[in-house]
C-alpha cells in the first residue's frame, strides 16, 4: 500500500495500475491474514479504485489516439511507392514494434483497430517484401557466380602440367579471376564465408606454384646482372657487346615482381651494359679521331712531298734551261773539224741513249746501230731499271751531257730547250 500511495503521488499512475492489480490478486491468495486486516485493506483500495479506473480510461483512451496514428502512418507507407524497399521495411517494423508495446501496456488491445493496422502494415511492406525477394535471388545468383569461379580456378590448377606451364597464360587468367570476383556482387551472410575460403584456397594453391616461379625467375636474371656486371673488367669491349647482347636475349619476365623491385633489378641490369656502349662510342670516337690526324697527317707529308717535287721539278727545269742556253752559246763557238766530228759521234750516241731510255723510235739510219748498242749495254741497261722505275732519271745525265757538247756538223739530234 506504501508503494502503491507512492506511485499515486508521484503522479506515476502506470506503475500505481500494476501495483493495484496485484495488491488485489495477493490479497485473495492472503488466506492467513486475519479478516480484520483484511477489510483495511479492502477499504482502502475501495477508495482508490474509481480514481484508477479514471486513469485506465484515459490511458486506454491515448493508447488508442497513438494506435490510430500507427494505422495512419501505416496507411501512407503504403500508398508511398518512392520510398526506397529497405526503409520502407525499417518504418514498418518499427511501427509493429511500437504497436507491440502498446500491447503489453494495454493487453485488451481493440482487435478491430489491429486489424486496421495489420491490414496497412502488411500492404505497405508488399514492396519491401518483393525486392528483398529479388535481392534474394540475385544473392542466389552471385553465389553461383561465384562458385563457378571457384571451380575455374581449381579445374586451372589441376590441368596445368606444372613441369611446363605457361606462366603469361596462367598470370592472365589469374588477374580475370581476381577482376570477376571482385566484380561479382553480393551474397548472403551464411554462404560468404564458405564461398570465400573456397576461392582464397584455389588461389593459394595456384600462388604455391607462382612463388616458386617467380624466386626461380628472379634468381636468374639476378645472375644475368652479376654477368653484366664482370662484362665490365673485359678489355676487348667489342667482345664484352656481343656477349651483352646475348645477355640481353636471355632476360626473360616469367612471372614479374612488385615493380620497384623489377625497376631496380632492371636498372642494376641495364647500367652495366650501357656503360659497354659508352665505352664503346668512346673508343669508336677515339679511333675515328686517331684516323682522321693520321689522314691528316698523311695529306700534309703528301702535300709536303708534292711540293718538294714540285720544287725540284721547277730547279730542274731552271737548270736545263741554263744548259740550254750555255749549249747554245757551245754549239756557236768555231773549233776544228775534227772537233766537230768527235761531237757528232757523241752526240748521235747521247741521242741513241735518250731514245732508248724514253722508249722513243730511232731514225731507220740508225735502227742497226741502235740495236748494236743495246745488246752491248744489255746488263748495265737492266740494273738501270731494277734501281729505278723512272727512265727519265737516267736520261738526265745524257741529256747534261748533250747540252755540254760543241758545236757537231750536220747532228740530226737538236733538241728544243727542255722538252
Amino acid at each position: 500500500m506504501k508503494t502503491l500511495e507512492a506511485y499515486l503521488e508521484a503522479e506515476q499512475y502506470g506503475e500505481a495500475v500494476e501495483v493495484h492489480k496485484t495488491l488485489r490478486e495477493n490479497l485473495k491468495q492472503a488466506t492467513h491474514i486475519p479478516g480484520k486486516d483484511q477489510a483495511f485493506f479492502q477499504r482502502r483500495l475501495q477508495a482508490l479504485a474509481p480514481f484508477l479506473r479514471e486513469i485506465q480510461d484515459w490511458r486506454r483512451w491515448g493508447t488508442d489516439q497513438v494506435r490510430k496514428q500507427l494505422i495512419e502512418t501505416a496507411e501512407h507507407l503504403r500508398t508511398d511507392a518512392e520510398l526506397d524497399p529497405q526503409e520502407r521495411a525499417k518504418k514498418i517494423h518499427s511501427l509493429r514494434e511500437e504497436w507491440r508495446k502498446l500491447s503489453q501496456l494495454e493487453p485488451g488491445q481493440q482487435h478491430t483497430l489491429w486489424k486496421a493496422f495489420d491490414s496497412n502494415a502488411t500492404a505497405a511492406y508488399e514492396p519491401s517484401k518483393q525486392y528483398f525477394a529479388e535481392q534474394a535471388q540475385q544473392r542466389a545468383t552471385h553465389l553461383e557466380q561465384r562458385n563457378t569461379i571457384c571451380a575455374q580456378l581449381e579445374a586451372l590448377h589441376a590441368e596445368t602440367n606444372w613441369e611446363t606451364p605457361d606462366w603469361r597464360a596462367l598470370q592472365i587468367a589469374l588477374n580475370d579471376s581476381r577482376k570477376h570476383w571482385k566484380a561479382a556482387g553480393t551474397v548472403s551472410h551464411k554462404d560468404w564465408k564458405n564461398v570465400n575460403d573456397r576461392f582464397n584456397a584455389a588461389m593459394d594453391a595456384l600462388e604455391t606454384h607462382f612463388k616458386a616461379e617467380r624466386a626461380r625467375n628472379w634468381q636468374e636474371r639476378s645472375q644475368l646482372v652479376e654477368q653484366a656486371k664482370a662484362l665490365l673488367d673485359s678489355p676487348n669491349t667489342a667482345q664484352a657487346i656481343e656477349q651483352a647482347k646475348m645477355l640481353q636475349t636471355q632476360w626473360q619476365i616469367s612471372l614479374s615482381s612488385r615493380p620497384s623491385d623489377e625497376q631496380r633489378l632492371w636498372k642494376q641490369f641495364r647500367e652495366p651494359i650501357d656503360t659497354l656502349f659508352a665505352r664503346a662510342r668512346e673508343e669508336r670516337q677515339q679511333q675515328q679521331q686517331e684516323r682522321d690526324a693520321q689522314l691528316a697527317e698523311t695529306t700534309r707529308q703528301s702535300e709536303e712531298q708534292r711540293q718538294r717535287e714540285l720544287a725540284r721539278q721547277q730547279q730542274q727545269r731552271a737548270d736545263l734551261e741554263a744548259l740550254a742556253t750555255q749549249s747554245a752559246q757551245h754549239k756557236q763557238a768555231d773549233i776544228s773539224a775534227d772537233a766537230q766530228i768527235e761531237n757528232r759521234n757523241t752526240g748521235e750516241l747521247l741521242c741513241l741513249q735518250l731514245e732508248i731510255l724514253l722508249a722513243l723510235e730511232s731514225p731507220a739510219e740508225f735502227q742497226a746501230t741502235r740495236l748494236k748498242y743495246q745488246v752491248a749495254q744489255l746488263s748495265e741497261t737492266m740494273r738501270s731499271r731494277k734501281e729505278t722505275a723512272q727512265p727519265s732519271a737516267h736520261a738526265l745525265p745524257v741529256l747534261k751531257q748533250w747540252y755540254a757538247l760543241g758545236n757537231a756538223r750536220d747532228c740530226p739530234c737538236q733538241p728544243d730547250s727542255a722538252d
